[in-house]
């Protein structure tokens, strides 16, 4: 961690709820081991690594030149890959809501014979807007939240920025657009880290899945 001369109350409760580490030049780099988040300074820019019980990312944030070490993005499950079936689940259900919006979570759950859960819950899906009942699974489990924007574009609202912001994270967020037929349906994901929304690609997203 970078060291200060003079360190305030508030500085330091900063540092602790956000600390920033340089990635070593020579020596090797480890991953947060436990539950966390934290800033790296690494060769081509600044990260944010960031991991709870089901989910670690580690992703660039801002891209410059330093004298630090290198560093690589990745997204990884604490656990087992999630069943391909729910992506599937996500986008059938996308489809037979429209013109509606739907909602869905994946959470880690070690009850399940998967390791994971796909949860529909209650509410009410309109055009343009969706409510649902969030709660009944542990936030530190959260791996995916899904919704969809049915004949709208996949692009995330004023409304996602400020749910997604609202949790401490990491998890994964998925919004489907133009979901009238399959072959016209896209697919936005990010990445959600507190105040962090980064956009994740479907490379990374799809190798979540087996």
């Amino acid at each position: 961690m970078f060291a200060t001369e003079q360190t305030g109350p508030l500085d330091a409760a900063i540092a602790q709820m956000l600390p920033i580490n340089a990635v070593p030049l020579e020596g090797t780099f480890s991953p947060l081991a436990g539950a966390g988040r934290r800033l790296l300074v690494a060769r081509d820019g600044i990260y944010v690594e960031a991991a709870n019980d089901a989910l670690y990312v580690r992703l660039r944030l801002v891209a410059l030149h330093t004298p630090y070490g290198e560093l690589t993005e990745g997204v990884a499950l604490r656990g087992a890959p999630m069943p391909r079936a729910f992506a599937r689940t996500l986008m059938e259900r996308s489809l037979a809501s429209h013109p509606c919006e739907m909602a869905a979570l994946i959470v880690a759950d070690a009850g399940e014979p998967a390791g994971y859960r796909l949860i529909e819950p209650e509410g009410q899906g309109h055009v343009g807007q969706v409510t649902y009942a969030d709660h009944g699974y542990d936030d530190a489990m959260l791996v995916i939240d899904a919704h969809s924007h049915g004949p709208f574009p996949s692009i995330f609202s004023h409304t996602d920025n400020a749910s997604d912001r609202s949790r401490g994270g990491p998890h994964l967020s998925v919004v489907f657009g133009h979901c009238g037929e399959r072959a016209s349906t896209t697919v936005a994901i990010r990445a959600c880290v507190g105040n962090y929304l980064i956009p994740l690609d479907e490379t990374h997203f799809s190798e979540l899945f087996a």
